[in-house]
Order: C-alpha cells, then structure tokens, then sequence
C-alpha cells in the first residue's frame, strides 16, 4: 500500500505567511528601533549622562537588516566613548579615570522588553491568521 501526500498547497501556504512575516517584522522592527533610539536619547540627556557636545547623543540610531530567514535590528553609537559610558571601565591616561557604567543603553532594551515582545507577538499573530 502506498499514501502520496501532496503538499504543494502546504508548501504554498507557508512560503506566503514566511515572505509576510519577514516583511511586516521588519516594518515592526523599525518601529521598535524608533522606540529604543527615542528612550535611550531620553536616558542620555539627563537622566543618567550629562550632555556635553551632544555628540552621544546624536550618534544614537538604529539600522534593520534581513538576512535570509531572520530580521535583525541593531541600536548603536559610533562613538568611541559610547561603550564605556554604558558599561564603566577606565578612562584616561593610563587608565587614570574609573567611569561608572550607567547602562544608558542597556537599560532602554530592559525597560522596553514587554513592550518589545508584544509588539512582535502581535504581528506573528496577525501574519498567521
């Protein structure tokens, strides 16, 4: 006895709400972006940094990328201190300066973490309808 299952519509199926998910993720991912940039900009002017230059500040941004089979969303600074204001360390000539981490940028990603997965809970949820 033989059973052939055809599972061309299965398969049809799934490549539809894959190409669905991975597009209307990134649109979520964008906007999480936008909500992780906007806080920690908040956390650095004033909260927990003191501005200066301004520099810091407007280095913070966000980028979102799709390699195959994944949405990615990075939140950075390109600044050379932006690393040592967030987690401490020594500073300074020979190490001369203790900074104390004020996590201004991975605070944000803790406090927005329900938000976060919220927001990409629904959007699986409405792509698999």
């Amino acid at each position: 006895m033989t059973i052939k299952v055809d599972s061309t519509e299965v398969e049809r199926y799934l490549s539809r709400v894959s190409k669905n998910l991975y597009g209307d993720l990134e649109k979520v991912m964008d906007g999480i972006g936008k909500i992780l940039v906007k806080e920690t900009k908040r956390n650095v002017s004033g909260r927990l940094l003191q501005i200066r230059s301004g520099r810091l500040l407007g280095s913070i941004m966000h980028d979102v990328f799709t390699p195959p089979r994944q949405v990615v969303l990075v939140v950075e600074s390109d600044t050379p201190y932006s690393r040592i204001h967030n987690w401490g360390g020594q500073a300074g000539i020979r190490g001369s300066v203790t900074i104390k981490p004020t996590y201004y940028m991975s605070r944000t990603l803790i406090e927005k973490h329900s938000r976060i997965i919220a927001k990409i809970d629904r959007a699986v949820k409405r792509t698999t309808k």
